[in-house]
């Protein structure tokens, strides 16, 4: 991707702010109030800042990218960018780094190796990984990880848990990203360290890819617990569903009244994904801005199909406030 990526021009600061507006519009009309951008630098918060004071139409909270047991200058800098941008339309708040890969490309970490061999490409030690995530932690940051293995998700969890009794901290709202392939003893901690399950519930949408390509990759006994977002649930995590550009496709895949997924042969493949339309409508509002800690912790109410359905399915959070589910703001 690299060798292709410095090939492609790249754009003008006013292409890019162009771009910002367009896709800040876009969110307005889907009715999103707030979003969170991973991995951004110090120009193109400058770019964005400007966008949203054009368009004040959303908030966005912004995560910089987590660098490799960060010296104290690296945490320096970070900070001061954490102290300028620090508005109600844009704050930075969090780092995003990247346990593992992907599943397509068998590096995402495993525990027991893909058919064909091999058991991923962890990015870090579990060392590396500890000692970064504490001084992140250590330093009021929350911090988002990506990973998608059953490996790297153990990693992610490790390294919070050891960063929360090494620094003596709560409430930092740490984040894994993705969390495709996690061993079901593991969902109960995500809850037992206030770790919030971040996922994205497009991605299981019975397409090609999916069929042909993802769950051959991991083979049958993980396909069947993969994506296992009601077991999330279950667990009693604060399950934060998102991606945007996939949010009617979420929908259609969470919604165990869809019969999409019994046409296409997926409910046997991924039972786990399964739940009610209510409980998605509640990931992706309430439990998506704790995430995000903004400050006021106050949501969009859903709409009023929403809420119909919400109730239906048994689940009213997605038309309350956040500040009646999770009233804390995140300590710093």
């Amino acid at each position: 991707m690299d060798l292709v990526a410095r090939l492609v021009p790249k754009l003008l600061p006013h292409e890019k702010e162009r771009v910002l507006r367009d896709g800040i519009a876009q969110a307005a009309a889907w009715g999103l109030t707030g979003v969170h951008q991973a991995g951004i630098d110090a120009e193109e918060l400058e770019i964005l800042r400007g966008a949203l004071e054009a368009v004040p139409r959303l908030r966005v909270y912004a995560a910089l990218d987590m660098e490799r047991e960060p010296t104290p200058d690296a945490l320096a800098r970070q900070e001061e960018l954490r102290r300028r941008f620090s508005g109600d339309r844009l704050r930075v708040g969090a780092v995003k780094g990247y346990v593992d890969g992907v599943v397509e490309a068998k590096t995402a970490a495993m525990f027991e190796p893909y058919p064909g061999g091999g058991t991923g490409l962890p990015n870090w030690t579990q060392e590396e990984l500890d000692r970064t995530v504490a001084a992140y932690d250590q330093a009021g940051w929350q911090v988002m990880l990506h990973a998608i293995g059953d490996r790297g998700i153990d990693m992610a969890l490790t390294a919070y848990e050891r960063a929360a009794r090494a620094n003596g901290t709560s409430g930092r709202r740490h984040r894994v990203e993705h969390i495709e392939v996690a061993r079901t003893a593991d969902l109960p901690r995500f809850k037992a360290s206030g770790v919030i399950a971040s996922t994205q519930a497009m991605f299981p949408y019975p397409n090609q890819n999916h069929l042909g390509v993802y769950v051959p990759t991991l083979g049958p006994e993980r396909a069947r617990r993969a994506m296992a977002f009601k077991a999330i649930d279950d667990a009693g995590a604060v399950h934060g569903q998102q991606h945007v550009e996939g949010r009617a496709h979420g929908l259609a895949v969470v919604d165990h009244e869809d019969g999409a997924l019994a046409q296409a042969g997926f409910e046997s493949l991924f039972p786990p994904v399964l739940h009610g339309l209510g409980c998605a409508v509640a990931g992706m509002r309430c439990n998506a801005t704790h995430s995000l800690c903004f400050r006021d912790q106050t949501v969009r109410l859903a709409t009023a199909g929403e809420i119909v359905e919400a109730r239906r399915a048994g689940c009213s959070a997605a038309a309350r406030p956040i500040s009646q589910i999770a009233s804390t703001p995140p300590t710093r």
